[in-house]
């Protein structure tokens, strides 16, 4: 079997890049090959924290009540992520730098490796040599549904990615935006490509989660916000909750620990349970498409924006006015499972055609 290295974002605070790593090994798993996540970080191993220290300090500093409680709780909820990770990915048991020697061998140990999905080409936080796979000889270098999550780049920074770029032996990316990227800095024509969590099944992700095959919708409305909190967004969820006479399941509101410190397994269920999603995130977005789940996308508030990545999703998936209790909510829209099916089945043989492409010899 041909062995595949996967680099992505190693990140035990966000739920995307880690369902998303998950989904990619699945699906290199159904297509023959033997994945194994490269465990690296975007940054040098003396800058990443570490959670003992911290703790200690934080238990011993009682002047600072509201900042330990806050990284308690971010402490409690990277230990979720990587719970997950340990129990489900198959990964290196060494972390690799972008900065630092690499292991030995390790170009040899693989005989192709794979960046992506997520935004591993962000120059905002990654897009170091690393997500660039320099570390292995050029004809094994290859990328599946790469973000840059910007739709323009820095004059210094397109130059340094219009090398980089040029020494893949393939190009897959995540949004229109980015293939037009890719084609000023390097004239390539490169294909656009689904997000790994929509590789597999509505089914495969119910198995994981320990949901039944059908679903009913219950009354709930999930939040998942990555950017700054306004009051419009605040005004919008409750507005929804009243209309839905639902409770509100916030992930990343602080105000509700138990949600905070959920693992990325229960945040798929709340999806696909949910009377509504509100959210900022591509990913909750990406979720509720496959699960038919109502949505609302909101620009999201702060410098990461999501709107390009929301473009093209959107514009993939046939999305309309949802039926039922969410009908006549601002915004609100919801994929026709029937299309989505068969959209679905599209992408997946257009990605497992492309790694069969790039796999052979």
């Amino acid at each position: 079997m041909t062995r595949v290295g996967i680099v992505t974002i190693n990140d035990d605070q966000n739920y995307g890049n880690r369902l998303q790593n998950y989904a990619l090994q699945e699906f290199l798993r159904d297509q023959g090959f033997t994945p194994t996540t490269l465990l690296n970080r975007a940054e040098a191993s003396a800058s990443v924290p570490r959670s003992k220290p911290a703790l200690r300090y934080l238990v011993g500093s009682p002047i600072h009540i509201k900042e330990s409680s806050r990284t308690i709780g971010r402490y409690l909820r990277g230990a979720g992520m990587r719970r997950f990770d340990r129990r489900y990915l198959q990964a290196t048991e060494n972390w690799i730098d972008q900065d630092a020697d690499h292991p030995a061998r390790l170009a040899e140990s693989y005989d192709l490796f794979v960046v992506g999905s997520d935004q591993v080409w962000n120059p905002r936080w990654r897009g170091t040599d690393l997500d660039f796979l320099t570390f292995a000889p050029p004809e094994k270098r290859v990328s599946y549904a790469a973000s840059f999550g910007v739709s323009a780049l820095a004059p210094e920074v397109e130059s340094r990615y219009a090398h980089h770029l040029s020494q893949l032996r393939a190009i897959s990316v995540r949004e229109i935006e980015g293939a037009e990227l890719v084609r000023r800095m390097t004239g390539r024509e490169v294909p656009v490509h689904v997000d790994p969590v929509l590789l597999l099944s509505r089914e495969r992700w119910r198995r994981l989660t320990g949901a039944g095959r059908a679903r009913s919708r219950g009354r709930s409305v999930v939040t998942y916000f990555l950017g700054t909190e306004s009051a419009e967004r605040g005004a919008l969820v409750e507005r929804a909750a009243n209309r839905l006479h639902a409770r509100v399941v916030s992930f990343l509101d602080r105000s509700q620990p138990h949600h905070y410190v959920s693992g990325p397994v229960r945040f798929v269920r709340e999806i696909d349970r949910a009377a509504l999603v509100i959210t900022d995130s591509f990913h909750a977005a990406a979720f509720s498409i496959l699960f038919g789940t109502p949505f609302i996308v909101i620009p999201r508030q702060g410098v990461d924006a999501t709107g390009s990545r929301v473009r093209t999703l959107l514009g993939t998936f046939q999305v309309e006015a949802p039926s039922g209790a969410a009908r006549g909510l601002p915004g609100a829209l919801q994929a026709d499972d029937a299309a989505t099916a068969r959209i679905l089945q599209i992408e997946r043989d257009r990605a497992g055609d492309y790694f069969r492409a790039v796999s052979s010899t």
